[in-house]
């Protein structure tokens, strides 16, 4: 997954004639998926939802979408609806609970965007 529309077009034609340099890239990154046994799927992301890669750059910093109860509040859920399944509006960084949903696009995300 990537904003940039160049790079989705370069690895999905395994390759391209404008741009040296993505080529040689996509040419390495494909040749490594295959000799990994790893099937690659390009597919683009528009750059506002693209914020794990902006999460990544800034290590620490909470992002826009990111929330969470405050324990004690957690604590008070539980005891009135039971044990929880599903953390919603999470990243893999963040979530709580081994099932997550993201509002990101996360491979290890059961599901993808809550709403």
């Amino acid at each position: 997954m990537n904003d940039n529309a160049t790079v989705i077009a370069y690895v999905k034609k395994q390759g391209g004639l404008h741009s040296r340099r993505i080529h040689d890239l996509s040419v390495k990154i494909l040749s490594w998926a295959e000799d990994s046994a790893i099937s690659l799927t390009a597919r683009y992301i528009s750059g506002k939802r693209n914020i794990i890669t902006d999460g990544l750059s800034s290590r620490g910093q909470v992002l826009p979408v990111e929330w969470s109860l405050h324990p004690d509040v957690a604590r008070a859920v539980i005891e009135n609806w039971g044990a929880l399944c599903l953390d919603l509006f999470a990243r893999r960084l963040n979530a709580m609970l081994p099932v997550f949903c993201s509002s990101v696009v996360d491979p290890a995300a059961a599901l993808e965007d809550a709403f």
